[in-house]
């Protein structure tokens, strides 16, 4: 996997460089986890259904896969078909 970067706009907004990995931890409402190259972890995006958060974490791992940018957009505030619309328009850069 090479290291791509992660900007997540849920608040508070994060920017991540150097990513080496992610995971999508199991919970009530899933997470997914990211991996630095500094030893560091970090959630990304809100906790959310399984579904919604398998289709977040497919593409955080195509930005991982290709070295890429990935922009996480703000979903606060969004229902499940919003949010849903707002995973599927994610262009990895």
């Amino acid at each position: 996997m090479n290291t791509f970067t992660v900007v997540d706009d849920n608040k508070p907004r994060q920017f991540f460089t150097d990513c080496t990995g992610c995971i999508l931890e199991p919970r009530k409402y899933d997470q997914i986890v990211i991996y630095t190259a500094s030893g560091h972890t970090f959630n990304v995006g809100p906790q959310m259904l399984h579904d919604l958060c398998n289709r977040l974490y497919e593409k955080i791992l195509d930005a991982a896969k290709s070295g890429k940018s990935i922009t996480v957009p703000n979903m606060e505030g969004m229902n499940e078909d919003e949010i849903r619309v707002a995973i599927d328009k994610i262009e990895v850069l």
